[in-house]
Formats: C-alpha cells, structure tokens, sequence
C-alpha cells in the first residue's frame, strides 16, 4: 500500500507540474510612477518673485536717478558751486583753527587774524559770482563753531533744471533794388541769346529796359534782335525812346540811321546822320555811312565833303581817293578827279577790279583832254 501511496503521490505530482506549465500566465503591467508637479511650483514662483522685483525696481528708479543727479551735482560741481564748497572748506578750516586757539596757547591772535583776513577777501571774490549761497557762506563763517562735527556734515545741494530759451528767429527783408532785378533780366536774356532762344532773349531785354531804361547796352541788344528779326519798326521805336531819353547817346542816333536805311528811307537815314556832331567818336562811322548814302542819292556834294573828312583821319586809304574821285568826277571836275583817282593807285589796298576801272577811267579822261 504505502508502494502504491507513493506512486499515486508521484503521479499526481507529475500531472500538477504538467498543468503548471499549460497555465496562461497574464502578462504583468507595469504602472509609472507619477511625475512630481514639485519644479513646476517653483519656477511658477520664482517668476512671480522676479516680476514682482522688475515692478519695484521700476517704481524706483526715478528716485534713484535723482538721488544720482544729487550725488552727481555734488561730486562734480559746476564753477560756480566749485567756489560755494571751497568757501565752506575754508569756512570749517577757520573752524577748526578757532577750536585749536582756544584749547592752545601757543597760537597768538595775530595769527589767527592774518588767516582770516584772506578768507575775507576770498569770499568777496566768490560772493561777486555767487550771489544765493553768500549769505550761508558767511553765517558760517562768522559764527565760532566749537563742535568740529559740524564741519563734517555734508551741505544737500539742489540741483533745478534750467529751461532751454526758445529759438528765435528773426526774418529779416531784403530789399533788391531795379538795379539788380535788371541785371539778372540781362543775364537771363544773354544766356538766352546764347542758346539761340531769341524771342525769351527779346522778353528779358525788354523787362530789363523797363525796370532801368539807362541799361544802354540792354536797348542795344533789344534793338539788334528786332532788326534781325526784321521787326524793323519795333527796333525804330526802341532806338527813338533811348534818343528821346538819353540825347547825348548819339549810338541811338546811328543805329537808327542803320535801321532807317534798311527800311528804305534814305533821306531819314541821311537826316539822323546829320544829328550826329563831328567831335563824337562816331565821327568816322557817320561820315562812312554819309558818303555811301549821299552816292546811292546822287547827292555828289554831301559825298566828296565827307571823303574829304575821311582823308583828314586817314590819307592813306585807298577807297577814300577813290570814292572823292568818283564824286568829284560826278560833278565834272576832271582835274580834281584825276589827281583823287592817281592817289588811290600810288595807295594800296584796293581791289583788281577798282583798279582796272580807275585806270580806264584815267584814260578816258585823257582823251577827252
């Protein structure tokens, strides 16, 4: 029995290790552990605690700033409170020597006097500049301190702030006389002229002459334009107001007799030639343009007196001899003729043709003899 008791037991152990083994075993779970919320709390309060710095220090820091304005003043004063703390310096100093009188003997009052009267004149010196904090200067001196403590407390300085003066600024009016107004108007009708914008040339001369109409040189120029514009009675028309203006101008008269000519007025021409006195330096000019008017006029009279003024200034011209031989010659004087016409040849300067005519002519004037 006990054989098959232990059997059976064996058995039975058998089939419980089998069924162990066909056990299904749940696969165990692991849960995490929870994270801590510990950092989280005190970085929340670290940054409560840091605004709550930022927000005090901002509502200091104005008071910082004039508390660094006051200790700034103080230690770096300006020249005038340079020489207030050097007066109360030298106000302690006596101080402290007045203590040190009185507890030693061995100081005298002459001493004592001799080392305030520079203090003295010191404070004359500073209180000229100086004038507020004199009479805190001198209650400090002239009242014994026996308690050096009180030379060594520091003196609050207030610093105001000094308000800016406001800019001004003074508008001052120029005045610009016709002269200068004129002149520009030239310079605008110059460069006008230049550039070959001859009508803006005319605008500009014009407004020149009307603001100083003795710009004789502007009337000139604005005559010249018309004229070669062949405007010829605006350029007659500016010319006879410059006359009218200013007589003594005999260019005006010139011109005029320039301008008469191109029109076809020769006897106008010829009149405003006559305007013009000998004794003017146009002399040479008029009797140039009178002898050649007086020829294409046949006035052979007018002609050889003004050839006969020509060789005053100039003998030597050639086509002066020659011009006083043809007017002579139209007048049928021959003799005079021949001798005018024999010095323009012995004269050079003329051309092949002129003298090849006063040749023939010569001869001619031979046969006819």
């Amino acid at each position: 029995m006990s054989v098959i008791n232990s059997m059976l037991k064996d058995l039975d152990k058998r089939q419980q290790s089998h069924e162990l083994e066909n056990l299904h075993v749940a696969p165990v779970q692991y849960q995490a552990k929870p994270v801590s919320k510990l950092p989280w709390i005190l970085l929340a309060i670290v940054s409560v605690l840091l605004l709550y710095s930022i927000a005090y220090s901002w509502q200091a820091w104005p008071n910082s700033q004039v508390e660094q304005v006051k200790v700034v003043a103080v230690g770096r004063p300006s020249s005038s409170m340079q020489d207030e703390i050097r007066v109360s310096k030298l106000a302690s100093q006596v101080e402290i020597e007045s203590v040190q009188a009185v507890t030693s003997s061995n100081i005298s009052v002459s001493s004592i006097k001799a080392a305030e009267e520079p203090l003295s004149a010191n404070f004359n010196l500073v209180d000229s500049d100086v004038k507020p904090v004199g009479p805190l200067a001198a209650e400090n001196i002239t009242k014994p301190a026996i308690q050096p403590d009180t030379a060594t407390k520091s003196t609050s300085v207030l610093v105001t702030p000094v308000a800016p003066k406001p800019s001004s600024m003074a508008v001052t009016e120029v005045h610009v006389s016709n002269e200068q107004l004129a002149l520009r108007r030239y310079r605008l009708a110059t460069e006008a002229e230049n550039q070959g914008l001859l009508s803006d040339a005319i605008v500009y001369y014009g407004e020149a002459l009307a603001l100083t109409p003795v710009m004789h040189k502007a009337r000139r120029k604005l005559a010249a334009l018309y004229y070669g514009k062949g405007r010829l009675d605006s350029a007659s028309n500016i010319l006879i107001k410059g006359m009218t203006l200013f007589p003594e101008e005999y260019d005006y008269l010139f011109l005029l007799a320039r301008v008469q000519q191109a029109s076809g007025d020769i006897q106008l021409a010829m009149s405003s030639l006559e305007q013009i006195p000998d004794e003017s330096l146009l002399a040479k000019q008029k009797w140039t343009m009178q002898s050649s008017l007086a020829q294409k006029s046949e006035n052979y009279q007018l002609a050889e007196e003004s050839y006969r003024k020509l060789l005053c200034i100039e003998a030597g011209q050639a086509r002066w001899w020659m011009g006083l031989g043809y007017a002579l010659d139209s007048q049928l004087e021959y003799d005079s003729a021949k001798q005018a016409y024999r010095q323009a040849l012995s004269a050079d300067g003329l051309s092949k043709q002129a003298n090849e005519y006063i040749e023939n002519r010569l001869v001619q004037l031979g046969e006819s003899e």
